[in-house]
């Protein structure tokens, strides 16, 4: 722990460490006093007291009262999605069958930029539209597992993650485009002045048609005139 928050570690076979999770000092304030899977617990001194508090960690985030049987096969799977050993993961989760627990599961693969291992996450979820959305992703992006995530991490309800990923692989066409669908306007169209110049005017086209669509005809014209398109 330090000023900024808490980092918990995997320890592996041969010494080495992997971060596990991170907790913030606003999610936890105080001194750190120690981990009972999934809660972390600190202490904070008052003026005439002291508090106990905790947090959750974010890959149990909804799962605290899962049994200790479930508790522990998803610490198992988060400690071998970290080594890469997507197998060992799998296997240790294999008997789950709550829907959230693979939620989650596939939510942790995202962050872990794991793939096949988030399909197969999906899968057992049953998450019809995210599995859509995978596919076409693959479609129009084969070669970019990053736009893949991203869309099922959007479909999962998880669109910083979605963002970061498509800042990752370039995609800031897609980022765009995903600002829009959540009427970010403004940043939207930031984002292609900054680094997607050539769908500018398709930004400032779609916006403008927002407006009018809200009755702001007047700003709408302004965005018309910037995409060099006339109010149709």
């Amino acid at each position: 722990a330090d000023q900024s928050g808490c980092v918990i570690l995997f320890v592996t076979d041969d010494g080495g460490v992997i971060v596990a999770d991170t907790i913030s000092k606003e999610d936890l304030p105080g001194t750190v006093l120690g981990i009972d899977t999934p809660r972390v617990y600190s202490a904070q001194r008052g003026a005439d007291e002291i508090s106990l508090e905790n947090a959750v960690m974010s890959s149990f985030q909804g799962l605290e009262e899962e049994g200790p049987s479930t508790l522990s096969a998803l610490v198992q799977f988060a400690y071998f999605v970290a080594l890469g050993d997507l197998e060992s993961a799998y296997v240790s989760v294999q008997l789950v069958k709550t829907p959230s627990v693979w939620e989650t599961l596939c939510k942790l693969c995202i962050r872990q930029r794991s793939l096949d291992m988030a399909e197969r996450c999906l899968s057992n979820l049953g998450h019809t539209k995210a599995i859509k959305a995978a596919n076409e992703a693959r479609d129009s992006s084969p070669e970019q597992q990053e736009v893949i995530l991203s869309a099922i991490a959007t479909e999962l309800g998880e669109t910083d993650e979605a963002e970061q990923l498509l800042r990752e692989c370039g995609r800031y066409d897609l980022l765009s485009d995903m600002l829009q669908s959540q009427g970010r306007w403004n940043e939207a169209i930031q984002m292609a002045e900054d680094h997607d110049r050539t769908n500018i005017k398709k930004a400032h086209y779609n916006y403008a048609q927002h407006l009018e669509s809200t009755g702001d005809e007047s700003l709408a014209a302004k965005h018309y005139m910037q995409s060099d398109h006339l109010k149709p």
